[in-house]
């Protein structure tokens, strides 16, 4: 007998295993909808939308500094927080850092922002956007006359905590600079504050790193720019 499947045996073989193929695609593609359904309901019930109007969300003080958090993790199911900083004239109080593990994405409302990546350094205006990746050493102050007001998206989220426990500290105001000089945030026990509490939170400052060099292969620079 021959093992050969010919003629109208082979046509409706094809016919059965088409309308099989058919009905278990259609289930699965059903199920697999049902699912995302399931998923998207669950997520809109433990995180659902909001609005928030210009001056709502938290404000934090911390020195002269001013943030508004946006939003926080736990809003958001961690996947990202948002915040908005007000950089007041000539200040100076930021640290070089990175995040090991959070992409830092700035977009600049008002003024100019003095920003360095690594080894370079520069000025960028309103409406310029900047992708921090994790690793790279950075810092952004305020060399200018005028207020600089950005928002801070972070992913995953955390480093809005950290501001959080930073207010909570009341450091001593500071942060101003006459041009060409630069100033750190508070005394050497505020520092110790700052650098401490970084670590717990994903923000890892040049002074940490100094002790911990497996953190980035990134050169450390402090150098000071023009504002022209």
């Amino acid at each position: 007998m021959s093992n050969w499947i010919e003629g109208d045996q082979l046509n409706q073989l094809r016919a059965t295993t088409e309308k099989f193929t058919e009905i278990d695609t259609g289930a699965n593609t059903e199920n697999i909808n049902k699912d995302k359904s399931n998923e998207r309901a669950t997520a809109e019930a433990a995180h659902p939308s909001y609005v928030r109007n210009p001056q709502e969300g938290t404000a934090l003080r911390i020195g002269t500094l001013q943030l508004t958090v946006k939003a926080r993790g736990v809003e958001t199911g961690g996947r990202f927080s948002l915040v908005e900083i007000c950089l007041p004239p000539y200040f100076a109080a930021s640290f070089l850092h990175l995040h090991r593990q959070t992409t830092e994405t700035i977009y600049l409302l008002q003024g100019m922002l003095a920003v360095t990546l690594g080894e370079e350094t520069m000025v960028v205006r309103q409406g310029t956007s900047i992708v921090v990746a994790p690793h790279q050493v950075h810092r952004f102050w305020n060399p200018t006359a005028a207020p600089a007001i950005y928002l801070a998206y972070f992913t995953p989220a955390g480093v809005e905590e950290y501001f959080e426990a930073l207010a909570e500290l009341g450091l001593t105001e500071s942060g101003k600079m006459e041009a060409g000089q630069t100033e750190t945030m508070g005394s050497p026990t505020d520092l110790a504050k700052v650098v401490t509490l970084g670590a717990s939170y994903d923000y890892l400052t040049a002074e940490y790193l100094a002790t911990d060099q497996s953190a980035t292969s990134s050169p450390i620079s402090s150098e000071p720019i023009s504002s022209d």
